[in-house]
């Protein structure tokens, strides 16, 4: 996404749990932080791959791209 729609990156900040964020700036919101290559935007890792699958869907449709045309593997 950060190569696709660079200047539209804001957007993930919406996504975000009851308790906590799953993106953010900050290195203190995030508890095991990724980041996002090319951006200072990092994202929550501490999750099961499963989780990590659906949030992954959730970043597709958020930036109105058909999930049904990936494929994510987990294990």
């Amino acid at each position: 996404m950060s190569q696709k729609f660079p200047n539209d990156l804001e957007k993930l900040f919406t996504l975000k749990g009851t308790k906590r964020k799953y993106f953010s700036r900050d290195l203190n919101d995030i508890r095991d932080p990724g980041q996002i290559k090319g951006t200072n935007i990092y994202f929550e890792m501490n999750d099961n791959s499963d989780t990590l699958g659906r949030r992954c869907k959730k970043v597709l449709k958020l930036y109105g791209l058909d999930t049904a045309t990936f494929k994510i593997i987990t294990y």
